[in-house]
């Protein structure tokens, strides 16, 4: 006899990482002076933050980097008019789930001449133990029903010889996040953050299709 089993693995994780954005933009009539500031506040950055937290250069990815002529609609002759250059470059930087060291970073970046935008999400490391972990529990949660099905059947289950499963394609960041609204996160509250905040868990589930064979 054949026994088909939907195996469903889920888990709840703590993040163990922080991920922090950073969007430097800024915004001139020449492009030379845009180019230059841009380039300028990212170096601040890493000159004055970066370093003073322990990071390199290295530890810094950048997601995108855009420098483009800006227009701005005319009503009196329906046109559009240049606007100046704009420069947006967004960094990203990962490390380990440190509220203090993450609250005092953002202590020093708000005294920044020209501050970046940010968000900060909170992520796993290590995302392949992850995903090995819940198809592992998917697995036995299949096999756990069809023991069942066997033995009300006065089956004896063998094995499974088919399996089939979608991998798992998600964000492994939890529903929490903050950004330059977060009114904690003004210089004045930083230091309470430790004391009342705590970011949501992540909860990951994989689905698994096993074929059995009982005899």
């Amino acid at each position: 006899m054949e026994i088909i089993t939907t195996g469903i693995g889920e888990e709840s994780y703590k993040p163990d990482q922080i991920v922090l954005t950073l969007n430097f933009i800024f915004k001139d009539n020449l492009y030379d002076e845009v180019l230059e500031n841009g380039t300028k506040s990212v170096l601040d950055f890493v000159n004055n933050i970066l370093y003073k937290y322990g990071f390199s250069e290295e530890d810094i990815k950048t997601k995108s980097f855009i420098i483009k002529e800006e227009q701005k609609y005319n009503e009196e002759t329906r046109s559009y008019d240049f606007d100046g250059y704009s420069y947006n470059q967004t960094v990203i930087l990962k490390f380990d789930y440190e509220l203090d060291k993450l609250t005092n970073m953002m202590k020093d970046i708000s005294k920044l001449s020209n501050p970046p935008y940010y968000k900060i999400e909170f992520s796993l490391k290590d995302e392949e133990k992850v995903k090995k972990e819940l198809i592992s529990k998917a697995y036995n949660d299949a096999k756990e029903k069809a023991n069942i099905i066997a033995l009300a059947s006065n089956k004896i289950l063998k094995d499974c010889i088919k399996v089939s499963f979608k991998p798992l394609d998600v964000d492994f960041l939890s529903l929490t996040s903050l950004d330059n609204s977060a009114m904690y996160l003004k210089e004045a509250s930083m230091p309470l953050m430790n004391k009342i905040f705590t970011p949501e868990d992540i909860t990951l589930s994989e689905t698994i299709y096993c074929l059995w064979i009982s005899e």
